[in-house]
Formats: C-alpha cells, structure tokens, sequence
C-alpha cells in the first residue's frame, strides 16, 4: 500500500479486504463513527481499491493450502477437470496438439488392413 492512508481509511481497507467479515458497510462506518458517504469518497481515491487488492490477495494466500487439498480430494474421486488444474498448476500437462496416426495390422493371409485414428501423444 504505496499511500498513506488515514488509520481509519486503513481499517475500511482491513474490513473490504477479509473475506471472513459479515459486517455491512454501514455497520462498519456506524462503528468507525464515519458517515457511508465518507467511506463511498474513500472507495474514489486513488490506489484505495489496488490497496484492498493486495491485502485480499493476502489474505487468499492463506487460503490456498485448503483449497489445493480439496481439489486433490476430487481428484482421487476421478473428477477430471481437478485432475486437470492439478496437473497444469504443477505444470505437469502438456497441450500438444491432436496428431494423426496410422496403425498398420498384418493379418495372417498377408493382406494389409490400415485402420486411421486421432490420437494425442500426451495428457
């Protein structure tokens, strides 16, 4: 938070930013002892709403050892759009294209049977 913010404006950035509080904005004003359309000014300030942005982005990342255990649940449950993210947040897929392939089969006759399919050459 580059700016110098009122300890009051710091602890409206505190309350917007935690993604546990219930308050309503006007019981939080109520009990800052501000008016609603002070806050709403605030909010109009440069920086005030990159300067709540940082702080949520705090807070989230508390939240992402959770989150990231929940999705490994679904994905020993077989769901696999989490197998997926799993595997492209720990870099582990690979979006090559679908190529062409051609399998030969040699029957016993010694006639030739060409059987074409597209298959990917990776996850």
């Amino acid at each position: 938070m580059s700016r110098n913010w009122t300890p009051k404006q710091l602890k409206y950035i505190k309350f917007l930013a935690d993604p546990e509080e219930s308050r309503s904005k006007s019981q939080f004003a109520q009990e800052i002892k501000v008016s609603l359309r002070t806050l709403f000014r605030w909010q109009e300030k440069e920086g005030f709403w990159d300067a709540v942005y940082e702080l949520a982005k705090v807070h989230l990342k508390g939240e992402l050892a959770p989150v990231l255990r929940a999705l490994a649940r679904q994905a020993r449950k077989g769901d696999v759009s989490a197998i997926k993210l799993i595997l492209q947040q720990t870099g582990n897929l690979r979006n090559e294209p679908e190529q062409e392939v051609t399998v030969v089969i040699y029957w016993d006759e010694g006639e030739e049977a060409v059987a074409s399919c597209g298959a990917s050459s990776g996850l």
